[in-house]
């Protein structure tokens, strides 16, 4: 019996220390796994900050282009309100002229007049014989007796 007690123990134990050894391989087993996931982890990490490094600088590159269009938009803004008040300018302009051509236009028409009725009354004073100058006659009129 204590043989087979003893071979019963010994069986038990070797059984025993065949399942801790396979709970030790398959501790080690995880244990590796779990160090290549934190690897793994750790190259996805770095990969991960390499892009939010980039994500980073590209906020900053398009933070600089609202800007560049923010001031481009208050140029233009500035430039079409320039435009219209030169607009507003020529129209006034343009209308000041046609207003001095009318006003010249008038006058030169007056001073035609004026110079139509001296015409016409420098004509009727010839016409009419008068002449401021009389003149001698350079025969004298025959007398007959």
């Amino acid at each position: 019996m204590r043989a087979e007690e003893s071979s019963r123990t010994s069986s038990e134990s070797e059984r025993r220390i065949a399942a801790a050894e396979q709970r030790v391989a398959a501790a080690e087993q995880r244990g590796q796994l779990a160090e290549q996931r934190a690897q793994a982890a750790e190259g996805n990490a770095q990969a991960l900050a390499r892009q939010v490094a980039e994500m980073q600088g590209r906020i900053v590159a398009l933070e600089r282009e609202v800007a560049t269009a923010d001031n481009v938009r208050s140029f233009a803004a500035e430039t079409e309100r320039e435009i219209a008040s030169l607009q507003r300018d020529l129209r006034d302009a343009r209308t000041r002229l046609t207003q001095v051509t009318h006003e010249r236009d008038r006058l030169a028409a007056e001073i035609n007049d004026e110079r139509d009725a001296d015409t016409t009354h420098q004509h009727a004073a010839v016409k009419t014989g008068f002449d401021p100058k009389p003149r001698r006659r350079s025969t004298p009129p025959s007398t007959s007796r």
